[in-house]
């Protein structure tokens, strides 16, 4: 075999056309999914999608994804481009736009158990006002007239 018949075996071999499907591996079961919701969603406004990811400095990561399905990259790869695509959307009140599973996490500098309490009426037979916590009491009681008591609501 000459080497110009050896280079066209090779190019022959790694043509799109040739190549196995590159979504099989067990590593990344979700990224077909992901990827077929996000050309269902270019398909049905391919511009409204591009000038939000524009918008939300996101375009340039639906270029790399486009271009590692094109040229059949790892799942992996382009997993973590659909990540990346994900938070960028989901910064601007967007959230699972490829369909990727998201896990709940508390917000860093909060309590996980806020503490909620109300200011009340302080007589023995308390009437059903209520009024919502904001420091020192707002008001008194009219009938009593004295400052309206301050309960926990925290369960």
């Amino acid at each position: 075999m000459t080497d110009t018949q050896d280079e066209d075996r090779r190019s022959a071999e790694e043509s799109p056309a040739t190549r196995e499907p590159i979504f099989r591996s067990e590593q990344a079961p979700d990224v077909e999914k992901r990827l077929e919701r996000l050309c269902d969603l270019m398909g049905r406004d391919g511009p409204g999608l591009r000038r939000r990811a524009k918008k939300y400095s996101a375009d340039a990561i639906i270029d790399a994804v486009i271009s590692r399905v094109d040229n059949g990259h790892k799942e992996m790869e382009i997993s973590t481009y659909l990540d990346e695509l994900d938070e960028k959307f989901a910064r601007h009140g967007i959230d699972d736009l490829t369909g990727a599973r998201r896990d709940y996490r508390p917000f860093p500098a909060t309590d996980p158990h806020p503490r909620l309490a109300a200011w009340v009426c302080p007589a023995a037979r308390q009437c059903s006002r209520a009024l919502p916590d904001s420091g020192a009491p707002e008001s008194a009681c009219a009938l009593t007239g004295r400052d309206l008591a301050k309960i926990d609501l925290t369960p």
